[in-house]
């Protein structure tokens, strides 16, 4: 069991990703889009040292099909294909345990647009059996007037791995 009372010691270490769900942000249990599908592919990572690391996409991007084994012989078409729809972010991390929020001063990021800037999650952390859960929300706009928000879901990896 994980002592949820100190959110700084849970958060540190690397977690494995289960979920990645857009919902309406007036009824999170409505599911709008599962932008990874059903069982999407990733590892979070925070250090002791407030660096932290991500990276998230869809199974069928992390296992392509490809006609090489080498990147740089890899056609742009089969590129952009693998790293479509996949998220991958570093900087240094920072905990608000009393808004329950986490910020990223990113420094690099597969969007180039977000180096530079504070990416701010709010967080939940859950214990579900023996799993130590965290579910990570970010604002990402709107639909027909609707406001969406996303919620990404992480179980806590342990010595043995993910």
């Amino acid at each position: 069991m994980v002592d949820l009372t100190n959110a700084r010691e849970t958060l540190i270490g690397t977690w494995k990703l289960l979920s990645v769900v857009a919902v309406l942000a007036s009824n999170l249990t409505h599911i709008v889009d599962e932008p990874l599908g059903p069982t999407p592919f990733g590892r979070i990572t925070f250090t002791p040292s407030n660096y932290m690391h991500a990276f998230l996409t869809s199974p069928w991007n992390a296992y392509p099909n490809l006609n090489t084994s080498s990147w740089n012989e890899t056609s742009a078409e089969e590129k952009l294909k693998i790293t479509g729809n996949m998220t991958t972010y570093m900087g240094y991390w920072e905990l608000d345990e009393k808004e329950e929020v986490v910020r990223t001063r990113v420094d690099m990021a597969l969007f180039t647009k977000w180096t530079g800037t504070l990416q701010r999650r709010e967080y939940v952390m859950a214990q579900d059996g023996n799993r130590t859960l965290l579910t990570l929300q970010a604002s990402v706009g709107e639909r027909d007037g609707i406001r969406i928000v996303r919620n990404i879901t992480w179980e806590k990896c342990d010595e043995k791995g993910c």
